[in-house]
């Protein structure tokens, strides 16, 4: 025993040693020279290695001569009131933290950067940042959609549709119906006026909803209810497929948001209705996955872009929206802001692996409403704790 006394020493400054060198890289240095006479240590910061010295777990995939800033992207800085080297550091810094956002090829992916839109591309071996814009810019027709979304639900939800028609017989009642339907019609103009404006060659074959609203107003005066209402209706088919077949698809022309939807299964009654929005189809499948196994009775509808969640928001209310930031396309600040204008108390959970672009987002606030945010990484139970908690509420 007494010969295995000096190995037990040497093993145990060993593991000493080295618990003291993992201690000091978390704070940012390493051993850089020992001195064997003397015993003389020196360190140096890990801020200062060269490239071919980082860690695996730290060494950059990007640097700093492959991201190349287009003209327009230059033009957009000065606008805006940034410097190209903001932008460039925001990328380099990302690409650092998260290689792996890195990892295949991608053309004009959004990024949410603070109020605005960066618009990013990557061939695996140069970024080339190509717009940064304001969300307006970004995405000229999504506020003026969820307008017409959020009045078009509150149009179907009046009591004449959802109690008794004769509801229309009261005088309040029947001048707030022809408010609302007024005020839809506006909007549906608005829009199919925008998207004139983006392609010229736009036509569409809807009724006149001039002469509907019209006649639902000479109904309502001569106690026509039955005329009112088959004009009402009318003008909620008309404005049903417009919001349909032109829900928000990116910074992409008009032309390739004709897409057929199929339509989704009914939220059950009683159930709590989630919407999953996310491109990555483990993390959609882990969510549902957990959520199912809970206490809980969700109806759990699901998508991979965030084309065909807008246009479920057409078809249904969700109590709960959960989206990622990060999506090809769109990003997930405009599921998050359609959805808060089209219903008000639906809550939106935000998840992100992306803490920079998380930080910069505004995460909160009427530029990108959220209620919960969720990093990832995360525990399965941070999850159902943020459900009870609506459910208490």
């Amino acid at each position: 025993m007494e010969t295995l006394l000096p190995y037990l020493g040497i093993a145990f400054i060993v593991i000493i040693i080295s618990f003291a060198l993992i201690k000091l890289k978390k704070y940012g240095l390493r051993v850089h020279r020992i001195k064997h006479n003397k015993t003389e240590v020196e360190f140096e910061s890990t801020n200062n290695l060269k490239k071919n010295d980082l860690s695996p777990y730290s060494k950059p995939i990007l640097f700093y001569d492959q991201i190349n800033i287009s003209q327009s992207a230059e033009l957009d800085c000065k606008s805006i009131g940034l410097t190209p080297k903001e932008i460039i550091d925001f990328i380099l810094k990302e690409a650092t933290h998260h290689p792996k956002m890195f990892i295949s090829e991608f053309v004009s992916l959004p990024i949410t950067y603070g109020k605005n839109v960066l618009l990013l591309s990557w061939d695996k071996s140069t970024a080339t940042i190509e717009r940064i814009l304001s969300r307006e810019k970004a995405y000229p027709l999504n506020d003026i959609w969820s307008k017409c979304l959020y009045l078009y639900r509150k149009a179907s939800l009046l009591p004449y549709r959802l109690q008794d028609t004769e509801k229309l017989s009261y005088s309040t009642e029947a001048r707030r119906s022809f408010n609302i339907f007024k005020d839809l019609i506006a909007n549906v103009k608005t829009f199919l006026f925008e998207l004139k404006k983006m392609d010229k060659e736009f036509t569409y074959n809807f009724l006149d909803l001039d002469s509907l609203i019209s006649e639902a107003e000479f109904g309502l005066n001569n106690d026509d209810f039955a005329t009112t209402i088959s004009r009402f209706e009318a003008i909620l088919s008309t404005a049903h497929k417009l919001i349909l077949q032109y829900a928000p698809a990116g910074n992409i022309n008009i032309k390739s948001q004709y897409t057929i939807f199929k339509k989704i299964e009914k939220p059950v009654k009683g159930a709590i209705s989630v919407l999953i929005v996310d491109d990555d189809k483990v993390i959609c499948n882990m969510l549902e996955e957990i959520l199912e196994r809970s206490e809980f009775n969700f109806h759990i509808t699901k998508f991979h872009n965030a084309n065909k969640a807008f246009k479920a928001m057409v078809e249904h209310d969700f109590d709960v929206i959960i989206t990622d930031i990060s999506m090809p396309k769109i990003d997930g600040r405009e599921v998050a802001v359609a959805a808060k204008k089209s219903n008000k108390s639906s809550k939106i959970i935000v998840m992100s692996g992306y803490v920079g672009i998380a930080e910069m987002a505004e995460l909160g606030t009427n530029i990108f409403p959220c209620d919960y945010f969720i990093a990832i990484p995360f525990k399965h139970e941070e999850l159902i704790m943020i459900f009870k908690k609506l459910i208490n509420k």
